[in-house]
């Protein structure tokens, strides 16, 4: 339990009791107080300067992100990855149990940009993805199946199917294997 020095800390602390009337709010509260924890703790490990320095507070008036939260969510944006605005936006108003990626690159299943957009090496590497196999057979039926065998003369019946695939064993085989191949893992789990 903190020490209690002063008004505007006792008040800060009273403003984080939550009344639990129902397992409901107290699935609520505890989900609240997890998410709290790791943002802090992401803050501790990834901005460990950032974070000695920080005098924002770390309790929140509301039930809301704190000061501190939100100068992580900031720090996140600004060095590790773009936020969308209107996520950050969000952020200031209700709490994200989540740090959303956006996409930033070729949105291969936009009908205006399409799967044509992409790179050749990510079209051919599109059957053994779980996401890309099942947009060739089921998105684009039939036409998926015939515009890969017709783009790289392979059908999809003679590409092992994603999901049958020991990717524990690929995964061994390829980080033993020189670059490129050694990120053939992380290419298919995109």
């Amino acid at each position: 339990m903190a020490i209690i020095r002063n008004a505007k800390l006792a008040l800060q602390l009273l403003n984080q009791c939550q009344p639990i009337i129902d397992i409901e709010s107290a699935i609520d509260y505890l989900w609240s107080k997890l998410n709290t924890y790791q943002l802090l703790n992401l803050y501790q490990e990834l901005f460990p300067i950032e974070w000695e320095k920080s005098q924002s507070e770390i309790y929140s008036e509301n039930n809301g992100h704190s000061p501190k939260e939100l100068e992580f969510i900031s720090l996140v944006n600004e060095r590790l990855f773009p936020i969308d605005d209107l996520i950050i936006e969000t952020a200031y108003e209700e709490r994200l149990y989540q740090i959303p990626v956006s996409p930033k690159g070729i949105d291969w299943q936009d009908e205006e940009e399409g799967i044509e957009a992409l790179r050749t090496g990510w079209q051919l590497l599109f059957p053994l993805s779980k996401s890309g196999r099942w947009w060739l057979e089921t998105v684009e039926g039939t036409q998926g199946e015939a515009w890969y065998k017709g783009r790289f003369g392979y059908s999809l019946k003679d590409i092992t199917h994603p999901e049958k695939i020991n990717f524990k064993l690929l995964k061994n085989l390829a980080f033993r294997a020189m670059f490129p191949i050694n990120a053939f893992p992380i290419a298919l789990s995109c």
